[in-house]
């Protein structure tokens, strides 16, 4: 390239060398600069200042981790003489907001192919008219759940039981509460814990929930709670803000209703947590609602308080 300058240089005329020199300095520097650009380099634009950081797996300071797993007193005993036991449900501040001495704190089971078999029997298969909470493994050949907590939507079914044992008094808790606060379920199994958050206590006919929808696809997902959150019966409590969409695990929990043999009571809960997948969303601290005023509850539904 500097022998190709030089020989232009010497073709030029004497006097307009000075400005053709100049112009050539230029010509050169454009090149040189030319050259550098278009080397080795990637051609992409290193300039990522934009772009979302990497997760990095290692940063567990940034991470939700759950707290440590307490299990329910007795839990691992009956998960050992059970086996149809997979779960334990505990709902922590049932007895306090219904002033009971009983806590809703119990095994949760599931017969492989009788789907009625805990209605009125316990554990040990006696008869019992309190029954077991008990999920469905398959009516009429379709699969109802699982035992992994996984599913779209499971469904707990337990009894009413006038003594406020079982899901006796569920009704009553949720005419009672007030979803300007947290308020929580929790679901045991061995070493995990899913927590669920109560989004409404509604009523619904008879029919088998999950037997005439399939949860799997979306548009009956949305479809289903868009109509169950439409309802207006006196004794509906719903968060109306928080209303389940496709995506979320929702858990269930259905009881007859409070004297009215043509419905049921369902208690709708979306899982908020898994201890299993310890990245999720965290709890809310309830205790820092503790002070809120009646003036900032957002309560506006009266429900039948009769157990």
């Amino acid at each position: 390239m500097k022998n190709t300058i030089n020989r232009f240089m010497k073709s030029l005329p004497r006097k307009g060398q000075g400005f053709s020199r100049w112009l050539v300095l230029m010509m050169a520097l454009v090149m040189v600069l030319t050259l550098a650009a278009c080397g080795d380099k990637d051609p992409v634009d290193s300039d990522t200042t934009d772009d979302p950081a990497l997760v990095d797996p290692n940063d567990t300071e940034n991470r939700v981790e759950p707290d440590p797993i307490v299990a329910p007193e007795g839990m691992e005993a009956t998960f050992a003489k059970y086996k149809d036991v997979y779960a334990w449900i505990d709902i922590p501040e049932f007895k306090t907001a219904l002033g009971t001495s009983t806590d809703l704190s119990y095994p949760v089971a599931q017969h492989p192919t009788d789907r009625g078999f805990y209605l009125n029997r316990d554990l040990d298969g006696n008869s019992s008219k309190a029954g077991t909470l008990f999920t469905e493994a398959v009516v009429e050949g379709k699969t109802i759940n699982g035992k992994d907590l996984n599913d779209p939507v499971t469904v707990i079914y337990g009894h009413n039981m006038a003594n406020r044992t079982m899901f006796g008094g569920l009704q009553t808790f949720l005419s009672k509460m007030d979803f300007s606060q947290q308020h929580l379920v929790y679901m045991y199994q061995k070493d995990r814990r899913v927590t669920y958050q109560i989004v409404g206590g509604v009523q619904y006919d008879l029919s088998h929930i999950i037997y005439y929808h399939d949860f799997s696809n979306d548009e009956v997902f949305n479809s289903f709670f868009d109509q169950l959150w439409k309802e207006t019966d006196g004794t509906t409590n719903l968060d109306r803000a928080n209303k389940p969409v496709a995506g979320d695990k929702v858990l269930i929990l259905s009881v007859c209703k409070n004297g009215d043999d043509n419905h049921r009571y369902l208690v709708v809960c979306k899982m908020i947590e898994d201890t299993a997948d310890p990245t999720t969303w965290p709890v809310a601290d309830t205790a820092a609602d503790a002070n809120k005023t009646d003036a900032n509850k957002t309560n506006t539904n009266k429900t039948n308080t009769n157990a």
